[in-house]
Formats: structure tokens, sequence, C-alpha cells
């Protein structure tokens, strides 16, 4: 099953849900990415929902088992999955975020192994907010797909607006990025100051660090710091009342579910439409109405 819905819609209910029901076999998440681990363990800790992290030699089960990809792609996590399905335990194997398996394949290698687990007996659920009608059928040869049943719904965003303004000033395209947050932030009648954020997306590292100086905020890329840092440093950023923005390259983007996001400010283009898509559909997850600026 192939499931394409829009950012914010409630695609996490698919895999939660049945964790809840009586009799319903036990749900494997594989997590393309690993920063999501952490917000995902939160929410289902909210939910008093049993699971457990299935790492190398870990035989028990939980109604769901939280997987990362590069563990899901070995021949003991097979082994794993195979056992649950010989018993009749194994209910289901879900892809949070799949359309990674075609846009990460060319430097994960692990995203191409993962088709070696589609051999386990059971219903494999993949989910995303991004998946083109051009490239379905890419994605199902990637993943061996025959046949799937695709449930595709609107992916239109009707709480978010979008916006593209020129750059006039004299400064660089960063300073006047900067500028023109601050305006927002101090100007704004539609932000609320106890728990709104603002999340300015660049395409390098080098930007990222130039104007979280300019912000005076914290930056968040690929190699800031283990996994375990980088939920620390996002923890720190939302409970700060006093820190509206935080700057970041695609390395924050799907997945990452704050409700409270109510501007997205892409410095420069993105790198695509799928991570533009990613990276604005972060703003206005609780339905309220927010913003994307390019």
């Amino acid at each position: 099953v192939v499931v394409i819905m829009a950012t914010g819609e409630g695609k996490s209910l698919l895999f939660m849900l049945p964790c809840i029901l009586p009799d319903a076999g036990v749900t494997i998440l594989v997590l393309l990415l690993v920063f999501l681990r952490g917000d995902l363990l939160r929410r289902v800790r909210e939910l008093g929902i049993d699971h457990l992290v299935w790492s190398p030699g870990e035989q028990r089960d939980a109604p769901l088992v939280f997987v990362t990809v590069e563990a899901a792609c070995t021949k003991q996590f097979r082994t794993y999955t195979h056992k649950l399905a010989a018993t009749q335990d194994l209910g289901r194997i879900v892809f949070d975020e799949a359309y990674l398996t075609i846009t990460a394949s060319d430097y994960r290698q692990a995203m191409v192994d993962l088709a070696l687990i589609r051999n386990v007996r059971t219903q494999f659920v993949y989910l995303t907010a991004t998946l083109p009608p051009v490239i379905q059928a890419t994605f199902e040869e990637q993943n061996n797909l025959v046949n799937p049943k695709v449930i595709r719904a609107s992916t239109n965003r009707r709480n978010l607006f979008y916006m593209v303004q020129r750059a006039t000033g004299r400064g660089s395209l960063l300073e006047e990025g900067a500028r023109r947050v601050r305006d927002a932030w101090e100007n704004s009648q539609l932000l609320d100051r106890a728990r709104d954020k603002i999340i300015l997306y660049v395409r390098t590292k080098e930007d990222a660090v130039t104007l979280a100086e300019l912000l005076c905020c914290s930056q968040y890329t690929a190699d800031v710091g283990t996994a375990g840092q980088k939920e620390e440093l996002l923890e720190m950023w939302l409970a700060s009342s006093d820190q509206p923005y935080i700057v970041a390259t695609s390395a924050l983007s799907a997945g990452f579910d704050y409700a409270h996001v109510r501007l997205v400010v892409h410095v420069n283009e993105s790198s695509s439409l799928v991570d533009f898509a990613q990276e604005s559909g972060r703003a206005g997850r609780d339905g309220k109405e927010a913003y994307s600026l390019v």
C-alpha cells in the first residue's frame, strides 16, 4: 500500500492506531531519517503506546517496533521479521518518508538494499507527502512493488500561504533575509510569541553558519552532532520563549513535527521542488494560517 497525503494530515496515525487495537499484530516502523526517532518516541510515550527500538540481538517484540533503515537491511533483522511472520505476529512493515528511497538512493546504499526485506510475507505500507505521479513508476521499481494499492489524497495545504519577495537592499542576500525575518517577528500581529517559531532554510552549511550568526540563533545541519545532540538542540530551541529562529539546511525537513512553526523562509531557492514541499510543509501543522516565504 502506498499512501500519499499532505504534510501535517495525520499519516502517523496510520501506524499508531493499529498499535492500540487488539489482535492487530506487530507494526514495524522503518525510519529512513534517524533524527525522526526522538520526536516519534516522544509522541508514542505521550500516547502510552508500548514500543521498542530494535537493535541487533533483540528478540522481544512490542505493538510498535522502531528500526533504522541501516539496521533494517541487515540479515539479523530479516531473520527477526521472518520469525514474527512465521508465528503470525507480524501485522505490517511501514516506511515513513518513503520518497527517500528514490531521492537518497544515490548516496545512501541502505535505500537500495531496503528492497531485500520485501520477501517477508506481510503487508507493506509506504507513507509520503511527496510522490508526484511522474516518478511513481520509478518508486515502484525501486521498492519491488507490483501493482500496489495507491491511496493518493490532495497534497494542497489550504492554510499555507506562499510568498516570493525580491531582495533589493544593498547588503548580501543573507543579510537581507535576516533583516526581513526580524521585521516579521517584531512587527507581525499574526505571531504568537509564546510558542510560534520560524525556520530559515539555506542550501549550504557555510550559509547556515553565517545566517545563524546574523540572527544570534542556532543552526541545524547534517553534521552539528550525533542524533542525540541534534534532538537536544531542537528541544532547547522549542523550549526557549525568547529564541524564535533556527537556521537549517535540508537536514531539518521531512518528519520534523512541531505544530506551531508559523513561518518558513527560504533564503535563496531550494535544491528541488520535492525539498521545497517538505521544507515549507513544516509550517502550520496545527491547521492555522501559516506562511512560506522565498
